[in-house]
């Protein structure tokens, strides 16, 4: 789970500040090198980094799934 969790913060730092979360999830799973892992799993690590402050975001657009940097 640390690959995914690493990956997810190296991913979230490269995209620029407005993102969808879909291009996270792939961008995700290529760098981590397991095409299998699910979105819960991706979005889960991704609130969890949020939740300690070592990221932060909002989501701009619900329906889209679109994100913004903080």
């Amino acid at each position: 789970m640390e690959t995914i969790i690493r990956s997810v913060k190296e991913v979230y730092q490269e995209l620029p500040d407005t993102f969808h979360i879909w291009t996270l999830i792939k961008k995700t799973r290529r760098k981590a090198h397991r095409h299998y892992v699910t979105d819960g799993t991706i979005t889960r690590q991704l609130r969890r980094l949020r939740d300690r402050g070592l990221i932060n975001y909002e989501m701009l657009d619900h329906n889209k799934a679109i994100y913004k940097k903080l």
